[in-house]
């Protein structure tokens, strides 16, 4: 009798560690629709979309789009939908001209300045300073065996798959999301052009 009531403890603790676990499919959607959607820094994709959340799991989330305030929120996996109404950013205020400033200058001013640039001394052109040196850059080529999944590069929303991307030389964090399948993540040292191919799950 004992042991069958440990055996049931441990059933019902297992299927609730499991539920407390599960995938949960969240549709985000925002109003005006087309924001950025990032999840924990990545960007995942545009408003309306889908998006597998860990049952319990806190996320940090934030919309942008142009000419809209950013909304940065936590999210606990499992809780219901995300809608979110982002707040236009008021018009850009047009700088302020001093009249005063405008006048040409007067006639001794134009004096004095000729007097200083003629005593300034004469510069050669080749001590100009050299432009910095450019990273040599490599072709990343990502595809899938389901095309339009979204790709983000060092947090970056680059495109959907197949794609093909020119990056320098040294590491970068490759983000592939396809709604109801599993995320890809692979930190990718790019010193020679590579190329990914995925199989989703």
């Amino acid at each position: 009798m004992k042991k069958n009531i440990i055996i049931l403890v441990l059933a019902i603790f297992s299927v609730t560690l499991a539920f407390s676990q599960a995938i949960v499919r969240t549709k985000i959607s925002s109003t005006p629709s087309d924001a950025e959607v990032y999840v924990d820094g990545s960007h995942i994709g545009h408003t309306s979309m889908e998006f597998r959340f860990r049952s319990g799991q806190m996320y940090k989330i934030e919309l942008r789009k142009n000419n809209y305030r950013s909304q940065v929120f936590t999210y606990r996996g499992g809780s219901g939908n995300i809608n979110k109404r982002l707040e236009a950013l008021p018009p850009a205020k047009k700088p302020h001209r001093d009249p005063h400033k405008m006048n040409a200058p007067s006639y001794e001013h134009r004096k004095d300045h000729h007097k200083q640039n003629f005593h300034k001394p004469f510069k050669p052109h080749n001590n100009r300073p050299k432009p910095p040196h450019h990273k040599r850059k490599y072709t990343l080529i990502i595809k899938s065996d389901i095309p339009r999944a979204a790709v983000s590069i060092d947090r970056r929303y680059v495109g959907t798959t197949p794609l093909r991307i020119e990056l320098e030389k040294g590491m970068h964090d490759v983000f592939v999301n396809l709604p109801g399948h599993r995320d890809y993540y692979e930190k990718v040292d790019l010193n020679n052009d590579k190329d990914i191919f995925i199989r989703f799950r």
